[in-house]
């Protein structure tokens, strides 16, 4: 029987002030508590609950799919970001009045922290969630694009480009979260590897992208492009991607603990607390003697990638378009590189281990690093002295792509083996490796253009090519080195005797792998 028929007036018939019999509240009060109540509910269910009790590896494949989809359009901003920018350096620093010199010190500023970064937004996403974390980072790049696009100002520019850099950051070490959220280990795999085509693809595509809209548009529309294509990433993290990470509620007894635990320690070592394990790796040296490795040659890399745009200025007098073309060669390098040295990594391994009956130390994997020693030198001579005595273009796109093999030759083998040589540490080894080499990267993207004038494209990269000859004695020096040296800081910290350190068929090691060489090309 319906609750008028006893007596109980309905809250249709009440006025907004009249009191509901049987309780202390007005139909107002419990019509506006419902309105709070649903906002709340909207904004849980919008921004994520991490304590809702279900379990994302249980979700359908069709939302799995989604899922990938949209954290794999997260993961290409970095890249992305970082190369449409190349075609229209000369075009900033007119447009500006400055030097391309102080142009390329904006491109350091988003390098540098495009590397630290990933070490924060990680940090907090397994703490607060992915979703809110991808949803501020992803206003954080919206904001900085815009102001990048409208002002007329160098210094302004180069620190909203690092503004940029901090929100296009979030897309590969979040996203790295979210899969492992949702897919258990055996799927992986498959997974990360659709995951990783926008962070491989934005190297090729983004001087595309933007050589087309710097000629037709201008070199601002690079940054309103980005920041549109942020609104529709936002749009699509907000309603379609759910909030996968899962924490158990505490009740007030472990909530109490928990409080009393933390009274007990100072605010600077909570503070630092997620960074401990990557600053005890500062004292292994092999993971130290191949950051010194990589650095070098992501280093050597942005050398060489300021001054391609105004190398073909200059010398074959291209526009915007063009100049995005020109860069197409060093981006399929990149990806072909990528798995040709992923194979042969896994050639070597596969041949060793039927040697020794399946036990292979991790420094091993460092000879899958020895065709850079002869590619690396090859691209960079090609590239410096046939621009230098101004040949055809035909050759310096081929030294490009030489070079971009090289590159990933050098990285898979270099990332493989800081994976597999920190056990439970891989993470750690990788976040540090990525904070050194992009720190020299920055610092030699600064000057870059001032010693291309100085002594001209040939002698430049004739020194770059030895300097990566040279670079060559790290590898060999962990080989011969590093499992006594892995060993030793070990038993030093406690963590046993690195007997352990043999490479095992792990899946987690070839995907936190595939995602330091991703970064390697960001």
């Amino acid at each position: 029987m319906p609750d008028t028929e006893k007596g109980q007036p309905s809250l249709a018939r009440l006025s907004h002030d009249e009191q509901v019999p049987g309780t202390k509240q007005s139909s107002k009060e419990i019509v506006t508590s419902s309105k709070k109540q649903s906002i709340q509910k909207w904004f849980k269910t919008s921004m994520g609950d991490i304590y809702i009790q279900d379990d994302p590896m249980a979700y359908s494949r069709s939302k799995k799919n989604a899922i990938i989809l949209v954290v794999a359009l997260g993961g290409v901003f970095g890249p992305l970001a970082s190369m449409i920018y190349m075609p229209s350096l000369v075009d900033i620093a007119n447009a500006l009045h400055t030097s391309t010199a102080s142009v390329n010190a904006t491109v350091s500023t988003y390098v540098v922290f495009l590397g630290i970064g990933p070490l924060v937004w990680a940090s907090f996403s397994d703490i607060y969630g992915r979703k809110r974390m991808y949803l501020i980072s992803i206003i954080i790049f919206i904001i900085a694009s815009i102001i990048c696009a409208i002002t007329d100002n160098i210094v302004l520019l180069a620190i909203f480009r690092a503004i940029q850099a901090c929100g296009a950051s979030a897309g590969q070490s979040v996203g790295a979260g979210v899969i492992s959220d949702v897919f258990p280990t055996a799927e992986r795999g498959t997974a990360y590897g659709f995951f990783y085509i926008g962070p491989l693809c934005g190297p090729v595509i983004g001087p595309l992208l933007g050589g087309i809209f710097g000629q037709f548009l201008g070199w601002r529309s690079n940054f309103y492009f980005l920041a549109i294509v942020g609104g529709l990433l936002f749009v699509m993290v907000l309603f379609f991607l759910p909030e996968t990470l899962r924490k158990k509620k505490l009740d007030e007894a472990d909530l109490s603990e928990l409080k009393a635990t933390a009274k007990k320690e100072s605010t600077l070592k909570r503070v630092f607390a997620p960074f401990k394990p990557m600053i005890g790796l500062l004292s292994y040296p092999n993971v130290m003697v191949i950051t010194m490795y990589n650095s070098v040659i992501f280093g050597s890399l942005y050398f060489m990638n300021p001054t391609i745009t105004q190398t073909f200025t200059e010398l074959y007098h291209y526009n915007d378009l063009i100049i995005g073309l020109c860069y197409l060669p060093f981006g399929f390098g990149l990806m072909v590189g990528s798995i040709a040295s992923g194979k042969f990594s896994d050639y070597l391994l596969a041949r060793r281990k039927r040697q020794t009956n399946g036990k292979v130390a991790p420094e091993y994997r460092l000879l899958a690093a020895f065709p850079s020693v002869i590619l690396l030198p090859l691209g960079f001579l090609g590239y410096g002295w046939s621009t230098q005595k101004g040949v055809g273009v035909w050759l310096p796109m081929i030294s490009l792509f030489v070079y971009g093999l090289g590159q990933m030759c050098a990285f898979n083998a270099s990332s493989i083996y800081l994976v597999d040589s920190s056990p439970g540490r891989s993470a750690s080894a990788i976040a540090v490796n990525n904070f050194f080499r992009t720190v020299a990267a920055a610092i030699v993207t600064a000057f870059s253009i001032q010693c291309l004038d100085a002594i001209g494209p040939g002698i430049l990269f004739s020194i770059l090519a030895g300097l990566n000859v040279l670079n060559i004695v790290n590898v060999l020096v962990c080989m011969k080195f590093g499992e006594k040296w892995r060993k030793k800081a070990m038993v030093r910290e406690g963590l046993g005797n690195g007997e352990a350190s043999s490479i095992k068929p792990n899946e987690e090691t070839n995907l936190e792998a595939t995602l330091s060489r991703c970064e390697s090309i960001a």
